[in-house]
């Protein structure tokens, strides 16, 4: 979960928003974490065969994509509004995605798709996904990108909770 360090730095050279000072030790405690998630307490292992480089690389990519993300959505909302942002959210999803199997010549595996998976798509599309992506934007007109993206971090608490309470798994 480096997305918060990233959104934060981009928060502050982007928005201008002023990081206070505690950011910088949490981040330091938090770029630790995940190197000692990552590789323990060891030295990496640096191979061109090595999988767990190209997954630290791409986590990477992701964390700065997301905290990015959250930035400029909060830079785009000083010129749009909030459903609109969520139409635009998933219209360059939906082109990058198009990119993506392009380029990876996936297109075949579309005949793969099933009517159920088909509907479970929609279902999640205009429930979790969808709702929540519109509940997002709204809230993010009214907060800065920085606190957006620490309240971000109850996602990964909220489903631990869920899996315990709901499921009894620890």
């Amino acid at each position: 979960k480096l997305q918060p360090v990233f959104a934060l730095v981009f928060a502050a050279t982007i928005l201008k928003e002023k990081p206070q000072k505690e950011f910088y030790i949490w981040a330091t405690i938090a770029i630790i974490g995940a190197y000692i998630m990552t590789f323990g307490f060891n030295k990496p292992i640096v191979t061109s065969d090595n999988k767990t480089v190209y997954a630290v690389l791409f986590s990477l990519l992701a964390a700065v994509s997301f905290g990015l993300s959250t930035v400029l959505s909060k830079r785009a909302l000083r010129n749009i509004k909030y459903d609109f942002a969520t139409y635009l959210r998933f219209l360059f999803s939906s082109i990058i995605m198009l990119f993506i199997v392009g380029f990876s010549n996936s297109f075949a595996n579309l005949s793969q798709i099933t009517l159920t998976n088909g509907i479970v798509f929609i279902l999640i599309a205009f429930t979790t996904g969808g709702t929540a992506i519109y509940l997002y934007y709204y809230g993010l007109r009214n907060i800065s990108a920085s606190v957006a993206t620490i309240c971000e971090l109850s996602f990964p608490l909220t489903a631990i909770l869920l899996e315990y309470f709901v499921r009894g798994n620890v």
